[in-house]
């Protein structure tokens, strides 16, 4: 059995204690005999105790009467689902209040009710220290039977709302701009505070108007704060029509959005209409009130006013005459104090305690922390602390107050415990131990100035195989640094690392794990779980887990197979489930054959399932029997079943819904879809497929499986694009096999559809001289049983059709009109069954060829322009004019022109179609005026195709020759070598310049001897210098040269210079011998053309030559034999030095290597 959790409905187990989603309790027990109740329940059914303290009799059935003894309800004003509102009188001060009730009817948890009313006591507290006379004052806040009461200031007068509904009031613009500029007031205050005090919640009904026109706001949106833990920080929906969109959308508001509900409520007290409420009626009003009540109403916060301040300028600017300042309060108006403890009021000096002098210790200690902690813990490790704490104490003992006395020396004694253990720990450690002795004296602010979350661990269930962890997330949200451990009061939940600390608006994060195996077998919920001690107060984390325990269930308990067919298999599904914790393990066995399983053995966790496939075998089943009890045998050590299994062999039949598929009237060029149903009327599964025995039918799916009983649709689908006009029947359209035998379906349809019929097929509209019309016509006609619409379309700017557009009955025919407009066309041409005419209909397109000879001569000439470059004076040039017809008649033409200079060889012509005719054009030199270098031409082409006319022109050739160097000097002939030179030729005239270079001295060659020079060009002729047989010294020949072109003769002189020298040749270059053998002789030979003088000198002084110094004359050679002198010898085996032949500038070394016999001995 399971059951749904109340506030989230999650399904839970019903053995849990709590609910494994939200932790919400479930379950309770009797502190009396110790049954098991459901959670909530009031009296135990088992002994009779009640579990719950009830409400008081009167309060079951209706309003209190009387709250905390002191308060006497005299009516209730308002009531809602959680909140009601009571008008009583205050017995204790005689004077009347508002009371505000808050039910927490809809937080079934007590922790969420704790939370709720400490989230509700904490603003409570932030608004009564408010004072401001435009707000009413919260007086008192208790708790009762569960229920916390708010209890206000009574304001004696009315609710905007009442005023503005109220039709005898009336309302002027000073009046309701004065109310206004007070709620600025009010607001503006609010807004002040740090952190800004948002009302939320501004509407005419929190809005009182005193006897005395004052303003007074109630009601400041304490309700948002009534939330349980969980819910995060409050939300602000305000009201209809005055909540901005930012509360609308988001539940989030700021200081803007008052502001949004302030020019809300000044339009609805300038109109009586509701913002909400259409039609806006802001043009009635005046024009500086319409801009302040469009500019608070801004979608967009960042548009609207910065601040009431701004707002309340705004207002005075466009109402300066309207008086604001309040009126001051009379004598019996006077503010109290608040009578209860937990709003800290202000006291006159009259009621201020004395200051006990333990508190200002602890301030003082509280008042250092925030200024500089490492300082602070510095001190208290210094040991300064504890002696200013010694004075302090001695202080006190002196003026006999020793109780406060004793108070100190405990703090002493407890700083004196910590100190040993903190010199022992590390850096965190010693801020640890500092922050748990500021704790354990209270030396900490108030309310702690640091979050928590979760505020609650809840664990849900544990087995006890399994521990959960999760995560403590402390912030820092004060402006010092925040050091703290985390301490866990229970067995089973562990604190890993519970010491931290963080910086301001840093986090910290404590690893909290819950150990199943040491929660006890109830579970366990405790408030005081987990213990987080910081420098700045102790905050309680509530903790809950329930323990799961194994428990073994099957499902089902009988297996049914349903319908089985013979010779097939079956399966089915057993469910093994863990509805407890811990795991489960066992295996499933089956006691006969026909019954396999898979898999046998099992493993279950907690809250889990697994299944089990068991397959019948059909064929090895008994033929007759249907239900065989206890075949699977369940084993595990939480228990054991036995599982009973039934099945009905089956057969399929086959039902087929409609027998004729029908179409009736359909248009062709459409699709149609109808709905077969397969109906499967037997036992047994029902498997097939459908086959189509014709093109133009489709079926979607084509295979089908029906279960007994149940119907499969078939969508068959026709395709009418190609049939024919007329009805078809098809005898067997569609065939179905299956396993329950064949069927075959029939159909029919009528198909309404027009088919066109064109005559002729093709149109010939024959030949035609360009400039003429061709007429032809078409015959369309309707063969279908739908009307033919059609449209035509010439695919031929020059061809016309008429009508375009069309309209056939069936059976009925239409003319069509072509015409042919020659003159429209740019060219002639031949068409020959071209498609022409396009006909696009509802019974599909076609194309009319069409055939026409248009007969047009087109002229077509190139080039555009004759140029018969260079032509020189006495010679001929010529070119080639084309003249083309891309027509389709002959062209004839003829030319002419006034140009005496040109030679036309064909005047006229005919050039048929498609053909090229040439026509050789001559230009001649000499017939151009002698004056002239350069004549232009035009020439006439006239035709039967039109006119045309290109020019032309001729240069005549002047060449100009220039040579350089005219004298040339080719250097000097060393011992008659050959020499040669360059000479350059240039042409700076115009047309090519041609001639011959001509040596007029044997001993002188040139290459090339002719050339030929192109305008502006260059060529090079070498001239090369045989001097074999000139005398010595420098000749000079005049006109050794003779250039002779077409463009005159030049003649080039010659320099050269011979020079004759004696040339000397030695042998050998190395001399080498041995003692005791001839020594080699040098050998001088004069190669040049003059005699030489030549020096021989030897380097060694043991070492002599036969001539020291010889003349060698032209052609001669002479000897110098080597001489030894071995006395003068040095002793080594091998000697070597040079001999030096000198001649003229010239030096020549010959080595000489001379060896002993000694050295080719050894």
């Amino acid at each position: 059995m399971r059951l749904e959790c109340p506030k989230c409905g999650t399904p839970q187990p019903y053995e849990t204690d709590f609910c494994l989603s939200c932790g919400l309790p479930l379950r309770t027990r009797c502190p009396h005999c110790g049954a098991i109740a459901r959670a909530g329940a009031r009296v135990c059914i088992r002994c009779g105790m009640r579990l719950s303290a009830p409400l008081p009799f009167e309060e079951l059935f209706g309003a209190p009467t009387t709250l905390q003894g002191r308060y006497t309800i005299e009516k209730r004003l308002r009531r809602g689902y959680a909140t009601a509102v009571y008008l009583a009188r205050d017995e204790a001060l005689g004077r009347r209040c508002v009371i505000k009730e808050f039910n927490p009817r809809g937080l079934p948890d007590d922790f969420e009710r704790d939370e709720a009313q400490r989230s509700l006591h904490m603003e409570a507290a932030r608004w009564a220290q408010i004072r401001h006379p435009r707000l009413a004052r919260i007086q008192d806040l208790f708790v009762q039977a569960g229920r916390s009461y708010l209890v206000m200031e009574w304001v004696r007068g009315h609710s905007l709302r009442r005023l503005i509904t109220s039709p005898g009031t009336e309302i002027d613009e000073m009046t309701a701009v004065a109310w206004v500029l007070q709620i600025c007031e009010a607001l503006a205050f609010l807004h002040s505070r740090r952190p800004p005090l948002i009302f939320g919640d501004l509407h005419p009904r929190h809005v009182m108007i005193t006897t005395e026109g004052q303003v007074k706001l109630v009601d400041f949106g304490l309700s948002a704060w009534f939330a349980p833990w969980d819910q995060g920080p409050p939300r602000y929906r305000g009201s209809p029509g005055y909540a901005a969109p930012e509360q609308r959308e988001r539940g989030e508001a700021d200081e803007r959005s008052d502001l949004y509900a302030l020019g809300g409520l000044l339009y609805h007290l300038l109109t009586r209409q509701a913002p909400n409420q259409p039609p806006i009626r802001l043009n009635e009003l005046p024009p500086a009130l319409a801009r302040i009540i469009r500019r608070a109403r801004q979608r967009s916060p960042e548009r609207r006013f910065s601040s009431a301040r701004a707002m309340r300028r705004e207002l005075l600017k466009a109402a300066p005459d309207v008086s604001v300042s309040p009126r001051p309060p009379r004598e019996e108006e006077v503010i109290e104090p608040t009578p209860f403890a937990t709003i800290q009021a202000p006291m006159s000096v009259e009621e201020t305690p004395s200051i006990d002098p333990w508190e200002e210790i602890r301030g003082r200690l509280v008042e250092q922390v925030k200024a500089d902690w490492m300082r602070a813990m510095r001190r208290f490790y210094g040991e300064q602390t504890l002696n200013w704490l010694r004075g302090e104490a001695d202080r006190l003992m002196a003026a006999q107050r020793l109780d406060l006395a004793q108070k100190v020396r405990s703090a002493i004694e407890k700083a004196e415990a910590w100190l040993p253990q903190g010199e022992m720990e590390d850096a965190l450690g010693r801020q640890v131990i500092f922050a748990r002795w500021l704790a354990e004296i209270g030396a900490v602010p108030p309310e702690p100035d640091f979050a928590v979350r979760p505020r609650r661990l809840a664990f849900g269930g544990l087995s006890r195989r399994v521990a959960k962890r999760t995560a403590l997330r402390i912030h820092n949200t004060g402006d010092t640094p925040l050091v703290g451990q985390v301490e866990s009061t229970l067995p089973w939940l562990e604190v890993r690392e519970g010491r931290f600390s963080c910086r301001p608006g840093e986090e910290a994060r404590v690893i909290i794990v819950a150990h199943g195996r040491q929660l006890p077998l109830e579970g366990e919920r405790a408030r005081r779980a987990l213990r987080v001690v910081t420098n700045r107060g102790i905050i309680w984390v509530p903790a809950l887990a329930s323990l799961i325990v194994p428990s073994l269930a099957v499902h089902p308990t009988v297996l049914d197979f349903g319908r089985v067919q013979h010779g097939e298999e079956a399966h089915a599904e057993l469910t093994i489930a863990n509805r407890g914790g811990g795991e489960i393990q066992g295996t499933v066995k089956s006691t006969v054959t026909w019954l396999s399983v898979a898999p046998r053995q099992f493993r279950v966790g907690p809250e889990s399932q697994q299944k089990i496939q068991i397959r019948f075998h059909s064929d090895l089943a008994p033929s007759q029997t249907e239900e065989v009890a206890d075949v699977l045998a369940i084993d595990s050590d939480y228990g054991q079943a036995r599982i009973s299994v039934r099945w009905r062999w089956a057969e399929p039949e086959l039902e087929i819904a409609p027998a004729r598929l029908s179409w009736g009237e359909r248009e062709r060029g459409t699709q149609a879809e109808m709905a077969l149903i397969i109906t499967n009327t037997g036992t047994a599964p029902l498997e097939g497929r459908v086959l189509s025995r014709c093109e133009w039918l489709s079926v979607v799916p084509d295979r089908f499986t029906c279960a007994p009983g149940e119907s499969c649709s078939i969508t068959v689908r026709a395709r009418l694009d190609e049939l024919p006009a007329g009805r078809i029947t098809l005898g067997e359209a569609l065939v179905i096999e299956s396993n329950a035998g064949r069927h075959t379906i029939p159909t029919s349809i009528d198909i309404l559809a027009p088919e066109i019929q064109v005559r002729p097929l093709s149109l010939d509209l024959g030949e035609a001289e360009w400039g003429e019309v061709r007429r032809g016509s078409l015959r369309v006609k309707d063969n279908g049983t739908a009307p033919l619409v059609v449209h035509l379309t010439s695919r031929f700017p020059w061809l016309h059709v008429e009508p375009t557009d069309l309209v056939c009955s069936p059976g009925e025919s239409a003319r069509v009109a072509v015409e042919a407009h020659t003159e429209e066309m740019l060219h002639g041409g031949d068409w020959r069954a071209v498609p022409g005419i396009h006909i696009e209909s509802n019974a599909g397109p076609r194309d009319i060829p069409i055939s026409l000879l248009v007969y047009k001569p087109e002229l077509q000439v190139e080039p555009e322009f004759v140029n018969f470059g260079i032509v020189p004076r006495q010679g001929v040039g010529q070119a080639v004019l084309y003249i083309s017809n891309p027509g389709t008649a002959p062209l004839v033409w003829s030319l002419s022109s006034e140009a005496l200079w040109l030679e036309i060889t064909t005047p006229r012509g005919v050039t048929p179609p498609g053909e090229t005719s040439q026509v050789h054009l001559y230009a001649y030199g000499l017939a151009v005026p002698a004056d002239q270098d350069e004549a232009q031409m035009t020439l006439t082409i006239e035709s039967n195709a039109g006119e045309h006319v290109i020019q032309g022109s001729v240069t005549i050739a002047r060449p100009q020759l220039s040579v350089a160097p005219l004298s040339m000097d080719l250097g000097t002939s060393q011992n008659y070598a050959p020499v040669e030179g360059i000479l350059s030729l240039f042409n700076r005239g115009i047309g090519e310049l041609t001639g011959v270079v001509e040596a007029t001295v044997p001993w002188l060659t040139v290459e090339p001897g002719e050339f030929q020079i192109p305008t502006g060009g260059q060529q090079p002729i070498t001239v090369k210098a045989l001097p074999e047989g000139l005398r010595e010294g420098e000749t000079f020949v005049e006109g050794a040269l003779v250039v002779t072109s077409n463009a005159g003769q030049e003649q080039v002189d010659i320099r050269l210079e011979v020079r004759l020298t004696g040339e000397l040749m030695v042998e050998p270059q190395r001399l080498e011998w041995t003692l005791g053998r001839q020594a080699p002789t040098l050998r001088l030979r004069n190669a040049g053309y003059a005699p030489v003088t030549v020096t021989v000198q030897p380097q060694a002084p043991w070492l002599e030559v036969s001539h020291d110094r010889l003349v060698v004359k032209r052609g001669r050679g002479v000897r110098v034999k080597i001489n030894v002198r071995e006395e003068q010898l040095p002793p080594e085996p091998k000697l070597e030095t040079e001999i030096e032949i000198r001649e003229a500038d010239r030096l020549l070394r010959i080595p000489v290597i001379v060896r002993r016999d000694t050295e080719i001995a050894s």
